[in-house]
């Protein structure tokens, strides 16, 4: 579960946003696994069907007990909530496939919205240009430009992603933060077009980066406000 491991237990804020809440994976295990509470949750995702599952989902485990429920169908570029409404905004997996500018605009508006003090958890979120696994990925997109989707898996270094949630203006609301680089390592794709690559998963696994590689190999950075207690 990567960050969300380090998400302290027991907290209670006023309100939470889910960016790309799908159908709340997330959300379940912090409510869950870390008794995490709050009054009001805005989950925003642009699939209306993953938000019907969503309600499903809601109905069927009760994640976030007696909170109001807001489930908003959009891109999430401009986000329809009041400036400095959120407690805590999080999200898992998601702004990989967001185009940057929209990425950034999208970072503009959590900077908008979030309340002076709170807490951001971007979960897994940016994937790494650095990652050999991904850059062999875009080689072969690249034999094929007719094909290619230009929003396939946008690629971020650590410096880069800084400087976008600096340029958002992150740090008038949440002074501190950090990006690291998550802890699944990739040298070789696991899949091609689809096609599974022999024995490149158990490989990958076995990696064991130093301290100095991992955010050469890492396949992905977190970004998160900090101290998350």
């Amino acid at each position: 579960m990567g960050t969300w491991n380090k998400f302290p237990h027991n907290k209670t804020v006023e309100t939470i946003l889910e960016l790309g809440c799908g159908h709340d994976r997330a959300s379940l295990h912090l409510s869950k696994a870390k008794n995490l509470q709050c009054k009001k949750y805005y989950g925003i995702d642009i699939s209306e069907p993953l938000l019907r599952r969503l309600i499903k989902f809601k109905q069927e485990y009760d994640f976030f007990p007696g909170a109001e429920f807001n489930l908003i169908c959009t891109s999430a570029e401009i986000l329809p909530l009041a400036d400095n409404s959120i407690d805590l905004v999080i999200s898992n997996c998601v702004f990989m496939h967001i185009p940057d500018q929209q990425l950034r605009n999208l970072m503009a508006e959590i900077a908008r919205i979030i309340k002076p003090g709170g807490m951001f958890v971007f979960n897994h979120s940016f994937h790494n240009k650095a990652c050999p696994s991904h850059q062999i990925h875009n080689f072969i997109r690249r034999l094929n430009p007719v094909s290619r989707n230009p929003v396939y898996l946008k690629q971020y270094s650590a410096a880069e992603i800084t400087e976008i949630l600096n340029d958002a203006g992150m740090k008038n609301k949440c002074p501190e933060y950090v990006v690291e680089p998550t802890a699944e390592y990739a040298i070789l794709p696991e899949t091609i077009k689809g096609i599974p690559v022999p024995f490149a998963k158990s490989f990958n696994r076995s990696l064991k980066p130093s301290q100095a590689q991992k955010e050469n190999l890492a396949y992905g950075f977190s970004a998160y406000s900090t101290p998350l207690a």
